[in-house]
């Protein structure tokens, strides 16, 4: 392992900290699918393309499952998840729906900005995921561990639905012309 990665002393986080930390995390992730949930439903009506429609319905059905760990998640450990902000995740949302209506309406390009946008925010959620298991592991929250990894498996199922669904939406448009 190289020196530069052992930039902090051994035990600079104290339990407290550390718990504070994976609550202020899972409050971000909560927030991030609340917001992700309560925009879906509209962007699923804006494909042309039902192999996406069908993607983003199941990204919601799993969306609600991830929330509803994370409740209880903080149901067990007693903790409660306050409004978080999320602006990374918003900012993205918002990027994705002016991305979406500067494209005609049932349209190629709209579809592969949706599916582009999708990737991105499925990225963040695994990302925020692996560092949630982490830190449930570290605290011993094997229960959390659990429920998160779950979470985070479905967020890479979808990720990796929505790529076959941009490479099955490639091969049907043929050769490319202008």
């Amino acid at each position: 392992m190289s020196k530069r990665l052992k930039i902090f002393p051994k035990n600079f986080l104290n339990e407290t900290a550390f718990k504070n930390i994976f609550l202020d995390q899972l409050g971000t992730m909560h927030c991030a699918l609340t917001h992700l949930s309560s925009n879906i439903e509209s962007l699923s009506l804006l494909t042309s393309f039902s192999d996406l429609r069908f993607a983003l319905e199941e990204t919601q059905e799993d969306t609600f499952k991830q929330l509803v760990r994370i409740e209880k998640i903080a149901e067990t450990f007693k903790m409660t998840i306050t409004e978080k902000s999320c602006l990374g995740v918003k900012a993205i949302m918002e990027e994705t729906l002016l991305a979406i209506g500067k494209t005609e309406k049932k349209s190629f390009e709209r579809d592969l900005a949706i599916i582009f946008y999708m990737h991105v925010i499925k990225h963040i959620e695994v990302a925020g995921y692996r560092t949630l298991v982490i830190s449930a592991n570290k605290l011993n929250y094997d229960s959390a561990k659990i429920l998160l990894t779950e979470n985070m498996d479905e967020a890479i199922d979808n990720d990796k639905l929505f790529m076959l669904i941009s490479d099955n939406y490639a091969l049907k448009s043929g050769d490319l012309k202008d």
